[in-house]
C-alpha cells in the first residue's frame, strides 16, 4: 500500500528508496532519535538493545543515507525488477566487469 501511494508523489518514492535501504532496527533507532530526538536510552527499550548498540544502529543508517549504500537484504524488488524475467539486465554487475591483468601476468 506505501509504495503504490508513494509511486504517485516523488518526494514520497524518494523517502521511501531511502527508508528502504534500512534494516527494520537502524530505521527505528534513526527515525526517532534523528526525526523525534527520543534519547537512545528509551529506543534501547523499545528494540531490546543497549543504548550503545541503538547509538550503532543510528550511525550506520546516517552513513548508509550519506552513501547510498543499501542494508544486507535491502532492495529485494529492485533486484528482481533486473532480473532477465522482468526485463531487466540479463547479466550481473559483475559479469559485465572487464577482467584488468595482474602484474605477474604482464611482466
Amino acid at each position: 500500500m506505501l509504495r503504490q501511494e508513494a509511486a504517485g508523489d516523488p518526494v514520497g518514492l524518494a523517502l521511501y528508496v531511502v527508508m528502504d535501504a534500512l534494516t527494520p532496527a537502524e530505521r527505528v533507532s534513526f527515525i526517532l532519535h534523528d526525526v523525534f530526538e527520543i534519547p537512545f536510552d528509551t529506543i534501547a527499550g523499545i528494540l531490546d538493545r543497549s543504548a550503545a548498540a541503538t547509538k550503532m544502529l543510528a550511525s550506520r543508517a546516517r552513513g548508509r543515507l550519506r552513501l547510498g549504500a543499501p542494508a544486507a537484504g535491502a532492495h529485494a524488488a529492485a533486484r528482481a525488477s533486473l532480473s532477465p524475467s522482468a526485463g531487466g539486465r540479463s547479466r550481473s554487475w559483475r559479469s559485465q566487469s572487464r577482467t584488468v591483468p595482474s602484474r605477474r601476468s604482464a611482466r
